[in-house]
């Protein structure tokens, strides 16, 4: 378990505006609504296994680097042994954490060595892409608006998501 204790020492304590502050500093550095909702859940995924009410941002600064730095390493512990997490779904736990403590100010840890806690990547899905020969399948099946989205997709790896903010004049 975290070695974080709710007892240990508040060198100050943060009023209620600063904790918002140090909220709207987490969310307002992230630069798509994609990665703020994921950088969110991964801090709150944290906050519950050191015990931490979600809106308790304080409680996650006060202890000193050192105990931070543990409970992040012993968290890692946690998704790789006992939850069995894929190792992406790890990094992103992480990267979340370390966004929230780079916008705190906590410069003090030691990401070298909490990195060392992540568990070697693997892949979990037999991702690849397609080949031509499939493609070409799929492009006699399509109208023409379809083979246009197709082949863009296939030849400039864009995600489909992407898709629908395209404009000719890009």
């Amino acid at each position: 378990m975290s070695s974080f204790s709710s007892s240990a020492p508040t060198p100050t304590t943060l009023s209620r505006n600063d904790q918002h502050q140090l909220y709207r500093n987490f969310v307002g550095a992230c630069k798509s609504h994609r990665t703020r909702e994921e950088y969110i859940k991964s801090l709150h995924h944290f906050m519950r296994y050191l015990r931490i009410d979600i809106d308790d941002y304080q409680a996650l600064v006060t202890p000193d680097p050192k105990t931070i730095q543990q409970n992040i390493c012993d968290f890692i512990v946690h998704c790789k042994s006992t939850r069995n997490l894929a190792p992406k779904t790890i990094s992103l736990y992480l990267a979340g954490v370390r966004h929230f403590y780079d916008q705190a100010d906590i410069v003090q840890l030691n990401w070298k060595k909490i990195n060392k806690f992540k568990p070697e990547h693997y892949n979990v899905a037999e991702d690849r892409g397609y080949t031509r020969e499939e493609v070409s399948k799929i492009i006699s099946l399509c109208d023409m608006r379809n083979k246009a989205v197709i082949l863009l997709l296939f030849s400039s790896g864009i995600r489909v998501g992407s898709v629908s903010a395209l404009r000719l004049k890009r």
